[in-house]
């Protein structure tokens, strides 16, 4: 089922306690169908509906599932348009897939761990299931049968997953995931740098760490809590790669020294109204998470019909990064471009790889001339 919520407001962030909604929902003509049934009649428009907000500034409608085309899997705009009580309209669309098979196979990813469920009317049956993960070469790397709803860890050489039940089937390919598995902290902390790597799924994976130019740590793990003494007037940078599927993936941070800068921390309520008088909580702090005396702080306020445009302030002193990684391109695709081919230096290479001894170099490179004869 699909859940739409409307929230009114005006230029000022202001909640409009008045108006109507118009909503209109139609297959979408510019993405790909599938049809799992021999017929199926699909109309330019399946639904229609309007409603008055009824004095309130926030509105939640059910679409029911019974406007879906049954036996497809396709995309449908929904339309929706605000009229307030002073005729100005307000547009917005979106886009939303809805598989109307009896049962469906569901996947989803959070840090790496990989969830399945079979689905029925958007609930989540118990069912026995047979689970294969392919390589790239669609060899099979893993096969279990288990009990649904399960999750499990992703295999950094599995590129696809296949789920099989008496009722429904489905697949998976890591390459539609599209956040990263690892997530990490890169901080100063009581005089010490620390890299602290979050990986539920113990994907195993490469870590460098650079003080300036100088590697200071290195290695290949699952998990990683990382600390050393932060010495000097050196940035840090940091670089995680891992595997998954046949692509190798990096994520690169950065932890500058800057001589004179401060960390502001500012708490307040959420929504200030004209005329309201509100608290705000603000703490100042060093570059070493030590709090600041005395600290002088400039305020201001404006209405969000302005945009966010801080003022650009100049923090005098010195700031060094650490040095970046520029990792080199590998693919296996002889059309890419970063695989041309070049001239062989025949000077270099003929000694070094044995060429000189194989006939048909001799013939591409000769000395003078070349001649070649056999006894007969």
């Amino acid at each position: 089922s699909v859940k739409l919520q409307f929230r009114a407001s005006d230029e000022n962030g202001m909640p409009v306690y008045d108006g109507r909604v118009d909503i209109t929902v139609r297959p979408s003509g510019r993405r790909e169908r599938k049809y799992y049934a021999d017929r199926a009649f699909v109309p330019d428009e399946i639904w229609r509906h309007s409603f008055d907000m009824g004095g309130k500034a926030s509105e939640e409608l059910l679409l029911p599932d019974s406007i879906f085309i049954h036996n497809t899997g396709m995309y449908y705009d929904v339309e929706c348009s605000f009229l307030d009580s002073g005729n100005e309209k307000h547009n917005q669309k979106l886009t939303a897939y809805m598989d109307m098979r009896g049962r469906l196979i569901d996947f989803s990813v959070e840090k790496g761990i990989l969830t399945i469920k079979e689905l029925a009317d958007g609930e989540s049956m118990p069912v026995q299931a047979l689970v294969t993960a392919y390589n790239s070469e669609a060899e099979v790397v893993s096969r279990d049968s288990v009990q649904l709803p399960y999750s499990l860890p992703l295999l950094w050489i599995a590129n696809d997953y296949e789920v099989m039940t008496e009722t429904s089937s489905g697949k998976f390919c890591v390459t539609d995931i599209d956040k990263e598995i690892l997530g990490y902290r890169f901080f100063r902390e009581d005089g010490d740098v620390r890299l602290v790597v979050d990986n539920p799924s113990g994907l195993p994976f490469w870590y460098t760490i650079r003080r300036g130019k100088k590697v200071i740590g290195k290695g290949y793990v699952s998990e990683l809590d990382y600390s050393c003494r932060d010495r000097g007037k050196d940035g840090y940078t940091m670089q995680l790669s891992y595997l998954l599927g046949e692509k190798a993936k990096s994520i690169t941070g950065n932890l500058p020294y800057v001589e004179k800068n401060l960390s502001m921390e500012v708490n307040t309520a959420t929504t200030v109204y004209p005329g309201q008088t509100a608290m705000v909580d603000v703490q100042v702090r060093d570059k070493k998470g030590r709090p600041v005396k005395n600290a002088d702080i400039t305020a201001y306020a404006f209405t969000s019909k302005f945009g966010l445009h801080s003022p650009n302030v100049t923090i005098y002193g010195k700031s060094v990064s650490g040095k970046q990684f520029k990792n080199t391109r590998y693919d296996t695709s002889e059309t890419a471009p970063y695989n041309a081919g070049s001239p062989m230096e025949w000077a270099i290479w003929k000694e070094r790889m044995g060429l000189d001894s194989i006939e048909y170099y001799k013939f591409l490179y000769p000395e003078i001339c070349y001649s070649y004869s056999e006894k007969v």
